[in-house]
């Protein structure tokens, strides 16, 4: 990694070999994100896995393609894709950069997203994970930041399994509807 790969104005869509997607691409992507998902925390990992390397998708385009697929994100999820510039993947390795920090709160927990978000994203089991997370947080009693993402299967149901210095804790994730 160079120097600049964590500087927020080297972020996605400075490199001229990445592709950047089409509203009609990323509607392909959402609509096969989709496949019977019930959680957005789902739907948005199966976006992300969906991209290829080198890939771009700018905010203004996600945001496009999520209504042209009549996706209306509730909060905090409306807030929290609002403020996304741009999220690019090269190989395993996903950075989002947003317009400014925002702290929301999912669930009951505080959270905090920096300007640039990173993580590598692998999916070499049959469930995708989500590691080396920089510019996350939680807040709970203290601000934790969170280090890692996977999804688990817990008999017949998807649970997300959040990650910290502080230790781990499963959020059961809605059952898709038949």
């Amino acid at each position: 990694m160079s120097p600049s790969d964590s500087q927020p104005n080297a972020g996605p869509g400075n490199n001229a070999s990445e592709n950047h997607a089409t509203v009609e691409e990323v509607k392909a992507i959402i609509s096969k994100a989709q496949g019977g998902a019930a959680d957005p925390i789902f739907t948005g990992i199966m976006i992300v896995s969906s991209l290829s390397e080198n890939f771009t998708i700018s905010g203004d385009t996600l945001r496009q393609a999520l209504a042209d697929s009549h996706i209306a994100p509730a909060e905090p999820w409306a807030s929290i894709l609002s403020g996304v510039r741009d999220i690019s993947k090269i190989e395993n390795k996903v950075v989002v950069a947003r317009a400014q920090q925002l702290e929301t709160d999912v669930r009951g927990t505080r959270i905090r997203l920096q300007e640039v978000i990173t993580f590598e994203f692998t999916n070499d089991s049959s469930l995708p994970r989500i590691s080396n997370i920089q510019g996350v947080a939680a807040h709970k009693v203290i601000w934790l930041n969170i280090q890692q993402l996977e999804l688990i299967q817990d008999q017949q149901q998807k649970v997300l399994r959040v990650m910290t210095a502080g230790g781990s804790r499963d959020f059961a994730l809605p059952q898709a509807s038949a």
